[in-house]
């Protein structure tokens, strides 16, 4: 046998001062408030969360607006105005399976898709419509005024962003030190 196993684990000194009921270490006390401190943040978190459940449960019961299954208000859906509300439609799409001209390296197939959702987005408006809007705009000379869809924007960018990652593709010349490099990353969100 060692010599180590022969010694107490704890020296006579140690058993004397805790038999004697020495007063606790800093150490001990210090993890006894820890211990309170998060007993009482944790039953304040629960009693936070029962106060708000139960908020919710009072409105839900009593103050919501009841809508019944069929009614015009539970079939409704409001959207914003637009031009273009009378021509939108809705379709389901799932999530794997879809068309996938718009995915991956583009092509000629891409570049038509592209061309053919983005055609129809400048649009021509009413003066009534205009006033919608609060704007101006560009008047034609047989009436109405100038106006975009929203979503072109959106498809722009997409497509810029789309030609700057294949850029290779779309402008093989194109020098990644020069203004017009810079211009497109930046056009394209992509600045360093």
């Amino acid at each position: 046998m060692s010599l180590e196993e022969k010694e107490a684990f704890l020296n006579d000194a140690d058993e004397g001062a805790s038999k004697a009921g020495a007063t606790p270490s800093l150490t001990h006390i210090r993890n006894v408030e820890l211990h309170r401190l998060s007993v009482f943040l944790n039953v304040g978190l629960v009693v936070v969360c029962v106060l708000q459940a139960g908020i919710i449960a009072f409105y839900l019961i009593f103050a919501a607006p009841s809508v019944s299954p069929g009614s015009a208000d539970s079939r409704e859906i409001v959207e914003p105005y637009s031009p273009a509300n009378s021509i939108i439609e809705y379709e389901y799409r799932e999530v794997i399976g879809n068309d996938t001209r718009f995915t991956g390296r583009p092509g000629p197939e891409w570049e038509k898709s592209i061309h053919e959702l983005m055609q129809g987005t400048l649009i021509r408006i009413s003066d009534e419509e205009l006033n919608l809007y609060g704007s101006n705009s560009i008047p034609f000379k047989d009436g109405g005024y100038a106006a975009g869809l929203g979503v072109a924007h959106n498809l722009h960018c997409v497509k810029k962003l789309k030609e700057f990652i294949y850029r290779e593709q779309f402008s093989p010349d194109l020098s990644s030190t020069g203004a017009e490099f810079e211009y497109l990353q930046s056009h394209a969100g992509l600045e360093s």
